[in-house]
């Protein structure tokens, strides 16, 4: 279910229907996604942190005391909530698992290659959860070229998903069936400019 947005300024959630609904009104409510059973949605406060309020609307629960660098992902059973993390005193950025009944303390687990880190700053980077909810997906970079990589939650090795010999990668997502990956793919081009004070 996709049908949460933001307004123009990403600071006020929406529920797009045909009786639109007002459900957060935070300074800077943003990245918002649905659980799998379209009851709860998740979504980063103006603070960095994560947030959820029913679909329906009501009260809005903050989550754990850390931040989120990353969009939110949750599991296909709808029970964890999964995005980047950096812990107080560690410098090393880590994948944080979090229970969305709170039955369960937030697992931290290490990046198994370092992830791309260009879209870091706009607060979306891409990480995914795999459709059977065993391993994350995301996106690492080898000099100028971007493949995605998937990291199995069971402490397994991870593998790469594709192969590509050029291009960064943007954005990606699965399938509703979970048989196939989308993927924006593209390039950053740049160029120098020197300026001159032509009455010198």
């Amino acid at each position: 279910m996709r049908d949460i947005f933001s307004d123009t300024v990403g600071t006020i959630g929406w529920r797009a229907a045909a009786n639109s609904r007002k459900l957060t009104s935070g300074k800077f409510d943003y990245l918002p996604i649905c659980t799998p059973d379209a009851k709860t949605v998740l979504y980063e406060d103006a603070d960095g942190k994560l947030e959820k309020v029913p679909l329906q609307g009501g009260t809005t629960q903050r989550g754990p005391d850390f931040e989120v660098f990353s969009r939110i992902t949750v599991s296909p059973d709808g029970k964890l909530a999964a995005f980047v993390t950096f812990r107080l005193g560690d410098p090393k950025e880590k994948l944080a698992m979090v229970s969305l009944d709170s039955s369960q303390p937030p697992r931290f687990l290490e990046f198994e290659r370092p992830r791309v880190e260009s879209l870091v700053g706009l607060g979306d980077a891409p990480v995914s959860f795999t459709r059977d909810g065993k391993g994350v997906v995301y996106p690492v970079r080898d000099g100028d070229v971007d493949n995605l990589w998937l990291q199995n939650l069971d402490g397994s090795p991870g593998k790469s998903l594709t192969n590509f010999k050029s291009e960064l990668i943007r954005d990606f997502d699965y399938s509703v069936d979970g048989k196939q990956l989308a993927i924006i793919r593209g390039h950053r081009e740049s160029d120098v400019v020197l300026l001159r004070d032509a009455e010198k």
